[in-house]
């Protein structure tokens, strides 16, 4: 089989003179497996994409967002990819529910086994009506524990060498919260 014979075995099905025009063939067939090519790709990155819409969707039914749901299983060390995932919201919902419990249950004592987070009133993240909460700071008992650096992003949030003390993120607003926590994780 010569050169021109693989060319046009490839352009086969072609439209116009690209399938009968050897100078034309060639471009065409260097173009498709061109096309071809990338879209192996592709065809992974989109299969991906619609196991992880899947499984969103599945986590939303719950209450839960496909984010949290993959770190919680991550905590957890539950090792289902995300095909068997998607698969498991679409077939088996009893056991996909099995699985975002137990990932909702390790966040929870991922987050109970964190100190508490304390801010300072210098914090510029912080809103004007929490500014107002944290203008008042509470103080240690007596014999309470001392306050520890609290550090998000390299930055000192409280401490031992802030004077002024802190606030316990308690009198934050629930978003505040959200996000501290989301820092924190």
């Amino acid at each position: 089989m010569t050169r021109r014979d693989k060319i046009f075995a490839l352009a086969k099905g072609f439209r116009g003179r690209a399938k009968n025009c050897y100078r034309l063939a060639i471009r065409r067939v260097e173009k498709g497996l061109q096309y071809a090519y990338k879209s192996r790709k592709l065809k992974k990155r989109i299969a991906r994409q619609e196991w992880i819409t899947q499984i969103a969707g599945g986590c939303r039914e719950h209450g839960m967002v496909y984010s949290r749901l993959i770190q919680g299983m991550n905590l957890s060390r539950i090792a289902v990819d995300r095909k068997m995932l998607s698969v498991l919201a679409q077939t088996e919902p009893y056991s996909f529910r099995a699985i975002i419990e137990e990932a909702k249950s390790s966040l929870r004592t991922a987050v109970l086994r964190q100190p508490p987070l304390v801010l300072t009133r210098r914090d510029p993240t912080l809103r004007a009506e929490e500014r107002a909460a944290v203008a008042a700071p509470r103080k240690l008992e007596p014999g309470g524990e001392r306050l520890l650096p609290v550090r998000i992003d390299g930055r000192l949030l409280a401490g031992e060498d802030e004077p002024d003390g802190g606030v316990v993120l308690e009198d934050l607003s629930h978003t505040s919260y959200q996000k501290l926590l989301s820092h924190r994780m």
